[in-house]
């Protein structure tokens, strides 16, 4: 648990002129929510710090981490990397307020600097909605680990169709049965940019031979 004191010393670090740190690492938690105001004020000193370059998150509680990285990203264009990861003892919620829906959509429509994002989640709903508003514009993409649905699945194909910026992406370990797979694949048939793709698991390959 981060004290107050840090919190506010981070802010004045990153604020510096003579600031260099390049990545910044967190974890908010469900308790996190509490000092909400706080990680905000962080957030808003990270986007103004030009030197960084990769943010990387794990969360528990889909609201803090949304909220923070629409902070990060609202006024910048220096951050290249991305990664999200959801804790994996982490319960799924069943419902997400408007408010949380919101943040996630801001953070996702201010990415256009990111060059890479890296994206785990076991909710499939939280996942449709990242790919519905992510840019066009980021290289590589990895969803590794996350869980997928038939409308993840056409969301990724939409992402694909047309895309001429994408080089590489990951869906390895997200359990894609053969009719999800063939609607990633129509996309990418329609992408002339996407050199890597990574997808099949054992699992996935004994279940489709």
């Amino acid at each position: 648990m981060l004290s107050l004191k840090t919190l506010q010393g981070l802010c004045l670090c990153l604020e510096h002129p003579g600031c260099t740190v390049k990545e910044l690492e967190l974890e908010l938690h469900q308790y996190h929510h509490f000092r909400l105001s706080h990680f905000l004020q962080l957030a808003a000193a990270t986007s103004r710090c030009r030197h960084i370059r990769s943010i990387k998150i794990t969360w528990s509680s889909l609201d803090a981490m949304a909220k923070d990285l629409a902070g990060v990203l609202e006024n910048c264009d220096h951050v290249e990397t991305v990664y999200i990861s959801m804790d994996t003892k982490t319960k799924s919620s069943r419902q997400v307020p408007s408010a949380t829906w919101a943040a996630l959509q801001s953070a996702c429509s201010h990415m256009p600097s990111l060059q890479q994002l890296s994206f785990v989640c076991r909710v499939p709903a939280v996942v449709n909605n990242v790919l519905q508003h992510i840019p066009n514009t980021i290289e590589q993409l990895s969803l590794a680990g996350c869980a997928l649905n038939v409308m993840c699945a056409g969301q990724i194909a939409s992402h694909l169709h047309g895309n001429t910026c994408i080089r590489s992406l990951d869906l390895s370990h997200t359990k894609l049965n053969s009719s999800e797979f063939v609607a990633v694949f129509q996309g990418m048939q329609m992408c002339e940019g996407i050199r890597s793709v990574l997808s099949f698991d054992l699992y996935q390959y004994e279940r489709l031979t």
